[in-house]
């Protein structure tokens, strides 16, 4: 009969002590003792003028964000030294033959703001016949503390005496002082007096000796 001999015995000490393998570990790489030296920023250059500078934004230029940006709504400019006429006043011949003071379209409350000086509302008297209750609504809403408040008459009517009368009185109701003007020059005329002597005194118009 076969005879099985047992399985050998496995062997003992430093052969047993042996640990078991480990998996592949990923290769390391080892720093330098030296490390690679960090670049400097570049340096900005100093501006060579004024033609180096970024353009700045213009409001109301063509493209970029500088077309989009909004706009205040333009106001008319009141001239320097100048009168400032109402709206209500566009086509009135007499603005025409203003030519020695300048003057502009604004906000007033009278017909001829003169800044510092006078006020004055503009009056047709062939248009007070035609419409009595003009001046005084007009006289109401008269909102300029100036020194002077003048009611300038176009005389252009025939028989002119009566009506002359009816509008001195509403004028001085309100405080107002009256002018009669018998052309279109003419109350152009006092308008431009009013400019260049609004700020004068009255050794200005004394008789000098």
């Amino acid at each position: 009969s076969l005879r099985l001999d047992p399985p050998a015995a496995r062997p003992s000490g430093a052969a047993a002590a042996m640990p078991p393998p480990q998996p592949p570990q990923p290769p390391q790489h080892r720093q330098s003792a030296h490390p690679a030296p960090v670049p400097n920023p570049p340096r900005p250059t100093p501006s060579a003028g004024p033609s180096s500078a970024a353009p700045a934004p213009s409001v109301g230029g063509r493209g970029g964000a500088a077309a989009a940006l909004p706009t205040r709504p333009s106001t008319p400019a009141q001239p320097p030294n100048g009168v400032v006429v109402s709206t209500r006043q566009r086509g009135n011949p007499v603005l025409a033959a203003i030519k020695a003071v300048p003057w502009a379209y604004g906000p007033t409350t009278a017909d001829f703001l003169i800044p510092d000086g006078a006020c004055a509302l503009f009056l047709s008297l062939r248009y007070h016949l035609l419409h009595p209750n003009y001046l005084l609504a007009r006289l109401r809403e008269l909102r300029e503390l100036t020194p002077l408040r003048l009611v300038l008459l176009l005389v252009d009517s025939e028989a002119p005496e009566r009506p002359i009368l009816t509008v001195l009185q509403q004028a001085t109701a309100h405080e107002c002082t009256l002018l009669l003007g018998w052309s279109v020059g003419e109350v152009a005329r006092y308008v431009e007096t009013l400019r260049a002597y609004a700020k004068k005194g009255a050794e200005s118009i004394r008789e000098r000796s």
